[in-house]
């Protein structure tokens, strides 16, 4: 699949020979959701990613949360989840929106509380590049 557009540079971290398959699934999900218009690994440069206007929208809005909530350490993102999904009693008042955006974004990618899943989507959410032209994104696996 050729994209239109020229990819981001990849972290150095990653040597970019395989495709990973927890990403692959994140990835068809976000596709189903309508956040991702196509993707494709490229062996050598990684994942291509073009966004949607909507999931770009989401990741905006996730891109803070993750920041804020510190959500890119494995264990905050699986017990702020729990929270957000298993929670019985109401939220802090400040928290409400933030536990609902969260919530519903897991329901749109059909996602739960599952560690390695939860962390490899928060590892495409983060790099999903905001306010750049073009929508294209090459990410390393978790």
């Amino acid at each position: 699949m050729e994209l239109p557009y020229a990819p981001y540079a990849a972290g150095p971290e990653y040597d970019e020979t395989e495709p990973d398959p927890m990403i692959d699934c994140v990835l068809a999900k976000c596709r189903r959701a309508g956040w991702v218009k196509e993707y494709a690994f490229r062996k050598g440069q990684g994942y291509v990613i073009q966004w949607s206007a909507e999931g770009e929208q989401r990741s905006i809005l996730l891109q803070s949360m993750i920041r804020d909530k510190e959500l890119t350490c494995r264990t905050k993102a699986k017990h702020f989840t729990r929270h957000t999904l298993g929670s019985h009693h109401a939220p802090e008042h400040h928290e409400y929106e933030i536990t609902r955006m969260w919530r519903s974004c897991l329901q749109e990618l059909g996602m739960g509380n599952e560690e390695n899943s939860l962390a490899a989507m928060i590892s495409i959410v983060s790099r999903c590049p905001i306010g750049k032209q073009p929508s294209v994104r090459i990410i390393s696996p978790v």
